[in-house]
């Protein structure tokens, strides 16, 4: 019995070493993170993109937070890259934090990308500027910081410099910058300016929102893992309870013959003591074993 539960205790410690894992893990660090700032693309205001990957120790879901600037259009959008390479919607909550807005949620991939879009775009006439602040939320251990130059754009500049600019595969043009690690806490700021006088860069609705999955997905995934393993630890309890139970019935009691041995149905017929019959000493009273020839006690010889 106390092997039996023993092996429970053992069963459930391993069924629940996941979450407690997950309880114990460290602040969840970003392997890297692209932040794309493109201003007046399909809409008004500046969208800011932020394409994350977490680093690979955080025990998966993890919980994020991220802040974006009170001035940005609610809601975001908040979605994970999936297996089949497709973008979901995830479920998220938000909360005040002074000149920030918190988005928090779960995240059951490591890929993820954070959109929205910031209304303190400033307009005088043709001359645009726009402030990117990020607040420090995360160790990024590569950080990127990439700015696309509006469709009709003119005199573009960035401060800090962003370097030489390229032109992507949508033949847009493009400033890039390395940034490389960032600690948590620690913030920049990017200042953009130009001049527009032709509108957007894309036509409104050009830009498709991630597929919607199930607000509950990521419930499920962990209500499954939780429940396969307490289904593990019933069987492998119950089979080894089981095993223990056949393997000390085996040890106690005797096998059961199928057929009446012949010396048994000799004594039978002769009035002798029966096959199976219990035998007790003539001289002290005490019962003897199967297959005993002295009393136990007083080595009387019994009569068998």
């Amino acid at each position: 019995m106390k092997r039996l539960v023993i092996i429970f205790l053992l069963m459930a410690v391993l069924a629940f070493m996941p979450a407690m894992a997950a309880r114990a893990q460290g602040p969840v660090e970003f392997d890297s993170m692209e932040i794309d700032v493109w201003p007046e693309y399909d809409r008004p205001e500046a969208l800011v993109i932020y394409k994350i990957t977490i680093a690979s120790q955080a025990t998966m879901p993890a919980q994020i937070t991220l802040r974006m600037p009170k001035d940005a259009i609610q809601p975001p959008t908040v979605a994970m890259k999936d297996v089949d390479g497709q973008l979901y919607n995830l479920n998220f909550t938000t909360a005040a934090d002074g000149d920030w807005v918190k988005i928090t949620f779960s995240a059951p991939s490591p890929n993820l990308q954070f959109e929205y879009y910031d209304s303190s775009l400033a307009k005088n006439g043709e001359a645009r500027s726009y402030e990117f602040r990020w607040p420090g939320d995360y160790t990024v251990n590569n950080m990127i910081f990439v700015v696309q130059q509006p469709l009709h754009a003119t005199q573009m500049t960035i401060m800090p410099t962003q370097g030489i600019a390229s032109t992507g595969p949508d033949k847009l043009t493009y400033y890039g910058n390395t940034i490389g690690p960032v600690q948590s806490g620690t913030n920049f700021t990017y200042k953009i300016s130009y001049n527009n006088t032709d509108g957007l860069t894309a036509p409104p609705g050009s830009v498709q929102p991630p597929n919607p999955i199930p607000s509950t997905r990521s419930t499920q995934q962990l209500s499954t893992i939780l429940l396969i393993a307490v289904l593990g630890v019933i069987l492998i309890g119950g089979g080894a309870a089981w095993f223990f139970w056949q393997r000390r019935t085996r040890h106690i009691e005797p096998a059961q013959r199928r057929h009446t041995p012949a010396s048994a149905a000799r004594s039978s017929s002769s009035g002798g003591t029966r096959y199976g019959d219990p035998i007790y000493c003539h001289q002290c009273g005490k019962r003897a074993a199967p297959g005993d020839v002295f009393c136990r006690i007083c080595g009387t010889r019994l009569h068998t």
